[in-house]
């Protein structure tokens, strides 16, 4: 039963596509860069660097575990 379980959230998870959060990203903020995270911000569970080279602001974006669309968490690091 837990071997079922397991097998289904990894099915629902592997839905969920990062190219999707980047194009979504990417829809919700025309005008400035969007790329994936690296190394600590990854690691702290962002998925989504924008920067901002109007403001020279750096935002990172944490998407809900089963959405494309969804933001959990916005952060401002810069």
């Amino acid at each position: 039963m837990k071997n079922v379980l397991l097998l289904a959230v990894l099915a629902l998870t592997s839905c969920v596509n990062q190219m999707d959060r980047l194009k979504d990203a990417q829809k919700k903020y025309p005008k400035c860069i969007v790329q994936p995270t690296t190394s600590l911000l990854a690691r702290d569970g962002y998925d989504i660097m924008v920067e901002d080279t109007i403001s020279n602001q750096i935002y990172v974006l944490r998407y809900y575990s089963f959405s494309s669309t969804k933001i959990w968490d916005i952060r401002n690091i810069k």
